[in-house]
């Protein structure tokens, strides 16, 4: 029986790529250039973000559906307030999807090889997101969407985290939140199982439901920061504290990928 389930969950996961890339081949030759053509210029970012919002929203709806996965999310409602820096740490391929799917009007730092991709280089585009190919344009970028009022979501790790290894955060986020007013409110993303990791294929699926859950937190202040005269010293302040609250906050909840009984007992 479970390897039966084994088999129909690594099924769900395929069904779920193809319907990924078809959906997003979809949006970038059909959707995007429709809601371009048919959107006031004031209005087309708002848009393009809502329709990411709920078409992420429905790909993880069909994950769920497919068996494939188990999502909770514990403080939404912390979420969606304008001017806010959402941070979160790196652990699988779907963390951005999760997030989107609960931000209406998300921001995202993306790589700047989707901007010039004929199929995504259109949604990124309109929805305005921030390129990471100049990283002082992107830092910039970023406290500029802060300050106009989006919700931002940044990885402080800049890529997938490698199960089992400490967090390492750069210094990006830290200028952001230093150089914008924005309120800092951290999402700890925790696997109990390993999962579409950064030194996994897509296939290598664990042998029960992948079950994730998004701890929304209480907002960090670094306003005293902010008032640190020598700036690369409050970076670096404000990176350590941001690494040490995540490595916390991780290990109150699990880890970030180390098995237990407990696990065991959660993916029955």
């Amino acid at each position: 029986m479970r390897r039966l389930n084994h088999i129909w969950r690594l099924i769900g996961t395929a069904l779920g790529f193809f319907f990924f890339g078809l959906g997003g081949f979809l949006l970038g030759i059909l959707v995007f250039p429709l809601l371009k053509l048919l959107s006031p210029a004031s209005q087309l970012q708002r848009r393009s973000r809502l329709v990411l919002h709920y078409i992420l929203r429905a790909h993880v709806w069909l994950l769920r559906s497919l068996g494939v996965l188990k999502l909770e999310i514990v403080g939404a409602e912390k979420l969606n307030r304008e001017g806010q820096l959402v941070l979160a740490n790196h652990p699988c391929l779907l963390d951005v999807v999760f997030l989107i799917s609960q931000i209406r009007n998300a921001n995202c730092v993306v790589k700047n090889a989707l901007w010039n991709n004929p199929f995504t280089g259109g949604p990124v585009r309109a929805a305005n997101y921030v390129s990471n190919g100049d990283s002082q344009k992107m830092i910039q970028g970023c406290a500029d969407s802060l300050d106009s009022g989006d919700s931002l979501m940044i990885f402080p790790e800049g890529t997938r985290t490698t199960p089992g290894k400490p967090l390492r955060f750069q210094r990006g986020a830290a200028q952001v939140a230093l150089r914008s007013e924005a309120t800092i409110t951290p999402v700890v993303i925790h696997g109990a199982l390993p999962a579409m990791t950064k030194d996994m294929k897509w296939f290598q699926i664990p042998e029960r439901k992948m079950h994730f859950t998004l701890y929304v937190g209480e907002d960090i202040d670094i306003s005293h920061y902010r008032r640190e005269p020598n700036i690369t010293v409050a970076v670096r302040r404000v990176t350590e504290l941001l690494q040490n609250h995540f490595t916390e906050e991780l290990e109150k909840h699990g880890g970030t990928g180390k098995r237990t009984e407990a696990d065991d007992c959660r993916y029955a």
